[in-house]
């Protein structure tokens, strides 16, 4: 059995339907008519934002299992698993908003990507509480177990937007050069500062000096071409950057 007709299957479980509908409606439902639903999807980045906020619990959490396994720092493991369960929250709620606007197959293939993540989100929570008086080869193990399970979701994630175009619906069509360089302008503003807090906050957590030295030269960098960018003045050729 191929990974592709397991995804099929997926795509097809129809036992699914009754409660996704339910589900459906009353995420709906509690995001009504407010600013909250279109703020959740993205609307304010022009793509979905579910996909962005991913990476931060699955960085962190790959970074805790090399540390576990590679590195041997065990107290850096435990507080990446930390960082990991931090962004949680706000990326399980970016990916629901997404998910009850979806169509039926779809839905099915989430439903799937959501119980996956589930399983690793509660192997990781239980990894951490189990390393609050020292590490042993269970709580490295169901870490360990928590990271497969979160890939398997995130293999499902790709399938349910790569092969089934979820959440592709609002790409315009036909862009010319120039809007392609000022949308990029525009979204990626902050990329690089954000980035650079990410690696301080990363290497605050877990002691390492290096990751430390490269995030602040991320923040000044980005800072300094925001503000040349702001007034118009050409660095490299550009007058703007962000």
């Amino acid at each position: 059995m191929t990974l592709d007709s397991l995804f099929r299957k997926a795509e097809s479980a129809g036992f699914l339907d009754g409660g996704s509908r339910f589900l459906q409606q009353r995420i709906r439902g509690a995001l009504g008519t407010s600013d909250a639903g279109p703020m959740l999807r993205g609307s304010w980045l022009g793509h979905p934002v579910h996909p962005v906020l991913v990476s931060l619990p699955i960085g962190a959490w790959v970074g805790a299992t090399v540390f576990d396994l590679a590195l041997r720092d065990q107290v850096g493991a435990r507080r990446l698993i930390a960082l990991g369960l931090l962004a949680t929250p706000p990326t399980l709620m970016t990916g629901w908003a997404d998910w009850a606007e979806r169509d039926t197959r779809q839905r099915r293939v989430g439903l799937i990507h959501a119980e996956a993540n589930a399983i690793g989100i509660t192997a990781m929570l239980a990894s951490y509480l189990r390393r609050r008086h020292g590490t042993d080869a269970r709580a490295v193990a169901t870490s360990t177990a928590g990271l497969l399970a979160i890939g398997i979701g995130g293999a499902l994630g790709g399938h349910l937007t790569y092969a089934m175009g979820a959440g592709v619906d609002g790409v315009r069509e036909g862009p010319t050069s120039d809007s392609l360089l000022t949308r990029w302008d525009e979204e990626s503003r902050n990329v690089m500062i954000v980035l650079g807090l990410i690696l301080l906050l990363i290497g605050w957590l877990t002691g390492l000096t290096w990751l430390w030295t490269i995030g602040i030269i991320l923040v000044v960098i980005g800072a300094v071409l925001w503000i040349l960018g702001s007034t118009g003045r050409a660095v490299g050729g550009r007058r703007r950057w962000y």
